[in-house]
């Protein structure tokens, strides 16, 4: 195993369980439970991520997959695994203080909103040329792209609700929510796959898993 092998697999790894954990923590009502606090705003119920998916977000899903990205820039090993284990862990570290307080949810929608969506064009990025290193670069980037819409609706209704000086309608249901957690989970998974697949490989000397 040479060490820009070890270095994309766990920077495959990082990214997969921390996608995991924010997409179990964006579960509606009790599927959710543990992975977020919840908290109440007069009528409204709002969940927030917990501190272990926090926690995770800023240490291996940020901190790890940024400095490994750093040192294989610096090595010149795949420039593009690499500025994107920089980007996205900036990104997971970013994103575990903007998620942290109501505030952010509410009365921050709208910038929040406008957050996400900055980093959908920042996988989208990596969309366009990701044919070039294999299917399941492909679908893995083309699921997160999907994500990170749907993280985008999802804060700009929180900020269109906290808009309204007497909110008619709940924040954001429960299949929508769904649906968002579910993408989450789903390209953590591909990426898990990834990095296992590419461990497996090197273990054996040949392909274990297909796709990848």
């Amino acid at each position: 195993m040479s060490d820009s092998d070890g270095a994309t697999i766990i920077g495959m790894l990082a990214f997969g369980i921390t996608a995991i954990l924010f997409g179990l923590g964006q579960l509606p009502g009790p599927f959710g439970s543990g992975f977020v606090t919840k908290t109440s705003i007069g009528l409204w119920t709002l969940w927030i991520p917990a501190g272990a998916v926090t926690v995770t977000m800023s240490t291996f899903g940020g901190v790890v997959l940024l400095l490994i990205g750093l040192i294989m820039l610096f090595r010149a090993w795949s420039p593009y695994h690499a500025v994107a284990f920089i980007g996205f862990g900036a990104f997971w570290i970013a994103w575990s203080s903007v998620v942290g307080t109501v505030a952010d949810h509410t009365v921050n929608g709208y910038g929040t909103a406008g957050f996400a969506f900055v980093w959908l064009l920042f996988s989208l990025t990596f969309l366009i040329t990701s044919l070039k290193h294999g299917w399941g670069t492909f679908f893995f980037h083309l699921v997160l792209s999907l994500a990170f819409v749907m993280l985008t609706v999802e804060f700009w209704q929180y900020g269109a609700w906290a808009s309204k000086a007497v909110p008619s309608a709940g924040i954001i249901s429960g299949d929508e929510l769904g649906v968002i957690a579910g993408l989450w989970i789903l390209a953590g998974v591909l990426a898990w796959y990834a990095g296992t697949a590419r461990m497996a490989e090197l273990t054996y000397g040949r392909k274990v898993f297909p796709g990848v």
